[in-house]
């Protein structure tokens, strides 16, 4: 092999490839928050409303698990009478002093759900986890994601909300 050729073959073997939501969390873009309930309420629901104000959207992925049944869903153009408590929108990586730029609120007084846009369900024999959505990018405006104990007794369940900020991406 001549110089050149070592050297190039040097330089792709030190490159590192790393996928973008490990990339966002690197540059202190990525946040995430979830609410836990061990003994939900039959027909009782998990809620987190979400407030989108950037106008470049937020990439986002909603885990929903549950001890039995339950359904998993995203609506948005929600309309609400009380937002609810803020929650901590937690920065995966803890050395990043940047914060979310979006509002999320746990346990709104929802008016209208508003238009669904995907509902998935949580099996009913041994429950699980269930990973709503790949990813999606939300534009501004408000959205609801809701996790539904449609088992007929209390059961433990949590939902989870992760994003990325699309506005902040560094290339």
């Amino acid at each position: 092999m001549s110089k050149v050729s070592n050297a190039l073959q040097g330089h792709y073997l030190r490159t590192l490839a790393t996928d973008m939501v490990h990339q966002r969390i690197h540059e202190g873009a990525f946040f995430t928050t979830s609410l836990a309930d061990p003994v939900l309420g039959a027909a009782a629901s998990l809620r987190l409303l979400i407030q989108v104000p950037v106008a470049e959207g937020v990439h986002v992925r909603i885990h929903g698990s549950a001890g039995g049944e339950a359904t998993v869903e995203l609506f948005e153009n929600t309309t609400f009478s009380i937002a609810g408590a803020a929650v901590s929108m937690n920065n995966r990586n803890r050395f990043s002093a940047s914060v979310s730029p979006i509002t999320v609120t746990s346990g709104p007084t929802i008016t209208l759900p508003g238009d669904l846009l995907v509902s998935e369900i949580i099996g009913p024999k041994a429950g699980g986890s269930l990973g709503l959505f790949e990813e999606w990018i939300l534009a501004p405006g408000t959205y609801l994601a809701r996790l539904t104990n449609t088992a007929p007794q209390a059961q433990a369940a949590a939902l989870q909300f992760d994003f990325y900020d699309g506005s902040r991406v560094v290339l």
